[in-house]
């Protein structure tokens, strides 16, 4: 389905940002790989649970959002926290359509 490749993707992207951050701070590398691995996680629960699949991603995207969005507005910038920030509320609103779609076709 297109919303778990969706999380997937954005699941790797917080890794990788993650593993790019390390060289400044470990707790990054911790914090994007926990995060990632939450997405992904979410992405195949949501195979047999989508409730709690999807909720594990928006969890994770929130969790984002709340570190990134204050950075952004402090130091106004593309990279690291406009993406973050702009793929994070991605995972959000397309979460949300997907419940939306879903609860129009019952």
């Amino acid at each position: 389905m297109w919303l778990d490749v969706v999380i997937v993707v954005y699941g790797l992207m917080q890794i990788a940002f993650g593993i790019e951050a390390s060289s400044k701070s470990m707790i990054s590398l911790a914090a994007g790989t926990l995060l990632g691995v939450l997405c992904i996680v979410g992405a195949v629960v949501a195979k047999r649970k989508p409730a709690v699949g999807y909720g594990m991603a928006v969890v994770a995207s929130l969790l984002a959002i709340n570190h990134f969005a204050p950075n952004l507005a402090r130091e106004p910038g593309i990279y690291p926290q406009g993406i973050e920030v702009v793929t994070s509320e991605g995972v959000i609103l397309s979460v949300a359509y997907w419940f939306y779609k879903k609860s129009r076709s019952i």
